[in-house]
């Protein structure tokens, strides 16, 4: 029947019209949800830049000077870190040797005794880490989100909920036979105390003893690891060098090992511009020529990165896309309203010409089904990017549930309404044809 085909065909092409509309309307909803929320939110983030400063010092100095070489380096960090906590830019700032220089307390004060070792880097531990106990209370107080594990025990957590013996492989150690003090994160303090002598493998050969000295009192499960920013910056002196070892440390009790980068921590205000931070820093690195220049990338731990500049620019394309977005809203659902209005009066010559009602109420379900569909595929292709802003790996399947049900919902409300109304057509259909 010609008129039933027709019908039929320009039912199909509502219906692709329907979606790329739908898919317009839902690009546009989840990039405003996004910028929206992207400038809600920061107002309320701090910036942490991890730089790495220095290149690497294996050739900066004689190979057969590595200790001097790396007091030397010291000497210039010792400069450099002052320069930089007396900088007027930065609320505060964390200095690590990480990748070297480790030494144990006495070696610390003495090449560096005015930046006094902080509770949290009591003695010498494989992460570097030393701070005086002030910015050591507002580091943890500021990333209240993070537990700070000062050995990076990344998997320690787990091993100890599961029960099983700890294996090769379980953590990786920078210090060799010493007794090293370490300090543990609150997540440990069901299963550890200070005084607690605990062996972590460093190899099937070697096993660290350490003793705990503490345990923090902020808690998380961010898994907070120094380690895993370790592993690319680890050198060892070369294997002819002769280094006493017998206590557990190298050559005066000072130098554990060579330093390749000395990293700074910088914590600064979210409407700190990136650009301006790395020449503030550079223009006091270019005074400490063993130092280097500058190669650090801005890095966050329980908290995100935001760029002075991105602030206004998002304020703006949000206001935009706002108002974008209530032009859209009326215009697809005017247009949506009209098809709708269309479509009953295509729906009703169907059934003019005998098709049963029943038939009819489930294409239109299917269609609105498809209709519907494209908002989940619109949440699959923009989910990275909400992940990345909210920061929640169930993301996906929470929005893809919401979706689902919302789904459900609508095609429920409308079996019901178009049952009613397609049912009533019939009865009107059939009360015509007694007549």
């Amino acid at each position: 029947m010609p008129v039933i085909k027709d019908t039929v065909r320009n039912i199909r092409k509502s219906l692709v019209l329907d979606f790329i509309l739908l898919i317009q309307f839902a690009s546009c909803f989840f990039a405003s949800t996004y910028l929206i929320s992207y400038y809600f939110n920061i107002e309320k983030k701090q910036v942490i830049y991890q730089e790495q400063m220095g290149k690497n010092l294996d050739w900066v100095w004689p190979e057969d000077d590595v200790l001097q070489g790396g007091l030397d380096v010291l000497a210039e960090a010792k400069k450099c870190i002052q320069d930089l906590r007396n900088s007027d830019q930065f609320e505060y700032m964390v200095a690590s040797t990480a990748g070297g220089i480790y030494m144990d307390a006495e070696g610390w004060k003495k090449h560096m005794g005015d930046l006094e070792i902080g509770a949290f880097a009591e003695g010498g531990t494989n992460t570097g880490f030393f701070m005086d106990e002030e910015s050591g209370r507002s580091w943890t107080q500021s990333l209240k989100s993070m537990t700070v594990d000062w050995n990076g025990y990344q998997h320690l957590n787990r091993s100890l909920k599961t029960g099983r013996e700890l294996e090769k492989g379980d953590f990786v150690r920078n210090s060799r036979d010493a007794v090293v003090p370490i300090m543990l994160g609150a997540d440990y303090a069901g299963y550890f105390s200070p005084g607690d002598r605990i062996k972590l493998m460093w190899s099937a050969e070697e096993v660290t003893d350490c003793e705990v000295v503490g345990i923090l009192e902020e808690s998380s499960n961010a898994n907070f690891s120094i380690q895993t920013y370790l592993d690319s910056y680890i050198v060892y002196p070369s294997q002819d060098r002769e280094y006493n070892m017998a206590d557990g440390k190298p050559i005066d009790n000072e130098i554990w090992h060579y330093s390749k980068c000395l990293r700074a921590w910088i914590v600064t205000e979210p409407d700190m511009p990136r650009n301006r931070l790395t020449q503030e820093l550079n223009d006091i690195m270019n005074k400490y020529p063993l130092l280097g220049k500058l190669e650090g990338q801005p890095q966050t731990f329980g908290t995100k990165a935001f760029e002075g500049e991105l602030k206004e620019t998002v304020d703006l394309i949000a206001r935009l896309v706002g108002i974008w977005l209530v032009f859209l809203i009326f215009t697809v659902l005017m247009v949506l309203l009209h098809k709708i209005d269309v479509r009953e009066r295509e729906y009703a010559i169907l059934l003019m010409n005998g098709i049963p009602y029943g038939d009819v109420v489930k294409s239109y379900l299917l269609e609105l089904g498809i209709f519907l569909f494209g908002a989940v595929i619109v949440t699959c292709i923009w989910q990275p990017v909400l992940r990345e802003n909210i920061g929640e790996i169930n993301f996906t399947v929470y929005y893809i549930a919401m979706m689902i049900v919302a789904v459900a919902v609508i095609l429920a409300v409308a079996w019901l309404v178009l049952h009613i109304r397609f049912k009533r057509m019939d009865l009107e259909m059939l009360m015509r044809r007694k007549e």
